[in-house]
Order: C-alpha cells, then sequence, then structure tokens
C-alpha cells in the first residue's frame, strides 16, 4: 500500500503547481483552473522571494515589464480574477468579466521567480517564456537584438505561437538543448 501521506516544501508545491498549469495552458485548456493554479504557485514564490530580498515583476516591479498606460489595467485584473477564484464571502451573487489572456503574465512572472529562487533552468518553464517573449515582445524590455533572436528561434524551430497545443510537442527539444 502507498504511503498516505507526502512531504511537500513550499518551492516543490509552487513547482508542482507551476508545470502543470503551463502543460494545461499549452494544451488550451480550462481557464479559471490555468488561472487558479498559477495563482497558488505564484503566491507561494513571491512570499519565498520575499524572504530572500527577491521581488515579482507582476506585484513589485512590473514598471520594468509592463507599459505604463497598461499597469493599472493588468494589475487589478490580476488581482481581481485571483481573489474571485477563491473567495465567494463579498461577492458571491457577482459575476467575473474574466480575461484569460491575463495569466499568460502571471504564469511569466511565475516562472521568473522560480528561476530566481532556484537558479534551475525547468525545461517547462524555459518553454514558455520562449512562448510569452515571442507571443509579447511589444511589451518585454529586451534589446532589439534579444526579442529578434528569440523571434528566429521559434521561427527556426517552426513554433506556431497561436497553437498552443503544438508548441508543447517542443518540450524534447528544449529539454535536449538544456540536458545535452
Amino acid at each position: 500500500m502507498a504511503n498516505p501521506h507526502i512531504y511537500i516544501s513550499k518551492l516543490d508545491a509552487a513547482k508542482r503547481q507551476l508545470e502543470l498549469a503551463i502543460r494545461v495552458f499549452f494544451r488550451n485548456s480550462e481557464p479559471v483552473s490555468i488561472h487558479t493554479l498559477s495563482a497558488a504557485s505564484h503566491t507561494l514564490l513571491r512570499d519565498l522571494g520575499i524572504k530572500q530580498g527577491l521581488k515579482s515583476i507582476v506585484k513589485d516591479q512590473i514598471a520594468e515589464l509592463i507599459k505604463k498606460e497598461k499597469r493599472s489595467e493588468y494589475i487589478n485584473k490580476v488581482k481581481e480574477a485571483e481573489n474571485y477564484f477563491k473567495h465567494a464571502d463579498i461577492d458571491h451573487k457577482e459575476q467575473l468579466r474574466f480575461v484569460p489572456a491575463a495569466t499568460e503574465f502571471l504564469i511569466f512572472d511565475a516562472c521568473y521567480m522560480y528561476q530566481l529562487l532556484t537558479k534551475e533552468l525547468i525545461p517547462i518553464l524555459v518553454l514558455y517564456k520562449m512562448w510569452f517573449s515571442a507571443k509579447h515582445p511589444e511589451i518585454m524590455t529586451k534589446t532589439v537584438e534579444e526579442k529578434e533572436t528569440i523571434v528566429k528561434l521559434i521561427s527556426d524551430a517552426n513554433f506556431n505561437l497561436e497553437d498552443r497545443s503544438k508548441f508543447l510537442e517542443h518540450l524534447p527539444m528544449v529539454e535536449k538543448k538544456l540536458n545535452p
């Protein structure tokens, strides 16, 4: 019989939630579940980061990645959905106008936080960050050369940014590049 319990760290829980959120995201599946998993992971990673003096892009450093005219809209949407999906004490009769695309930013930041905390390059997180950078080059602060390199890498590998389910098929390539 299997052990009836497991011991798990906050960091491992965040990693598991994030990896699953990305897999479900790349399968174009259930957006509320993707957001909920991403938000839970992000919260753990942000809390762990604060203990080490690290800052979240989304909630602490957003000015460095998001254009000024998009900041408050994005912050409000991220917090609104995260809280709506967790609580029913105040707004139990309300409906949320949820924008699933906001989850893309939350996942990106969780990947960033995980890498800052661990210094690990997890293939599925790297794949997601590649997708995000190519999908949203207009808001990234990277230099033009870096953006062009990411876009070229993705186009050379025949990545289709619009068909996320096909994008996941390239995970073995990323794994091979990270773990030769």
